[in-house]
């Protein structure tokens, strides 16, 4: 979806084959019946805090149909992620789905652009490894084989694995806290240990919910 989408309208996408959906951060509203009955729809992924959605039904007699719930019928949604105080987080709660909280991250005071948004596991910011490396001028490559990631950049590699806790970085092995993992079709990796390893100064802006990265 384009970035400036501010509206999603009435039966926008209801009855389609989506399995997953980012909703942009520009996206204010999202009104009734936009997913409806989107059987494959397993998870919803909001940027945006003051993104809303449509909860109950109304019926705007006598000239209009019954207006349906934003996600009704979509029997197979488990998981949504959104930033903590947002409606996504209260509406997962109430019903029982599952909630992952998103966050930010900048690097050198510009806001780094990612398809899906960073998220926080365990205490634990995990981004999108193409953006954080990028971000830091490294280039990426992609073992499917082994479901790696690398990075080199200045004669420093580092190699990340999903779901394996240990870092390479130039032949030594580190353990960490967290694995990388596959989340929302993306590979995201641990913000702070992608970020050092290159260097990199990392803090946490717990107000804006923002990895900062300096180097």
């Amino acid at each position: 979806m384009p970035e400036n989408l501010q509206t999603i309208g009435y039966n926008a996408f209801s009855r389609t084959a989506l399995e997953q959906i980012v909703i942009p951060e520009s996206v204010t509203e999202i009104s009734y019946s936009a997913f409806e009955s989107c059987e494959n729809l397993q998870s919803v992924i909001f940027k945006n805090t003051n993104s809303e959605f449509m909860e109950d039904s109304r019926e705007w007699y006598p000239y209009e149909p019954e207006n349906n719930p934003t996600f009704n019928k979509c029997y197979n949604l488990t998981t949504f992620y959104a930033p903590i105080n947002s409606q996504a987080q209260l509406y997962a709660t109430n019903n029982a789905k599952n909630f992952v909280p998103v966050a930010k991250v900048e690097v050198n005071g510009q806001s780094v652009k990612t398809d899906v948004p960073p998220v926080i596991l365990n205490d634990r910011v995990l981004i999108p490894a193409r953006a954080i490396f990028e971000a830091l001028g490294a280039q990426i490559g992609w073992d499917d084989t082994t479901r790696t990631v690398t990075a080199e950049t200045n004669g420093k590699s580092v190699l990340m694995q999903i779901d394996n806790p240990q870092i390479n970085v130039n032949g030594a092995t580190k353990t960490l806290d967290v694995s990388s993992q596959l989340l929302m079709k993306r590979t995201l990796v641990p913000a702070r240990a992608a970020s050092e390893s290159f260097g990199a100064r990392v803090e946490w802006d717990e107000t804006r919910q923002t990895v900062v990265i300096s180097y």
